[in-house]
């Protein structure tokens, strides 16, 4: 994932959590990520970033780790 594209993703995050983002941020971590923003963002990332993400990887999606991890796998495969 280059730099553009982290920034893009990070903007999402602050967008629909309303949280600024830092790399340790997780649902364990961040009241506002529930269940219904868990959608949100998974739908902004994947409208964005022009992916459809697997319904195992969106389990995964917890944190901004695995957003990126998740992420950074979708695009080396374009």
């Amino acid at each position: 994932m280059n730099k553009t594209e982290e920034r893009k993703l990070f903007q999402i995050i602050k967008e629909v959590l309303g949280v600024n983002v830092t790399e340790d941020l997780s649902m364990d971590t961040v009241p506002s990520w529930d269940s219904l923003r868990h959608i949100q963002l998974l739908a902004k990332i994947e409208q964005e970033f022009d992916i459809e993400i697997d319904f195992q990887d969106t389990l995964a999606m917890t944190s901004v780790k695995s957003i990126r991890n998740i992420l950074s796998k979708y695009q080396s495969g374009k």
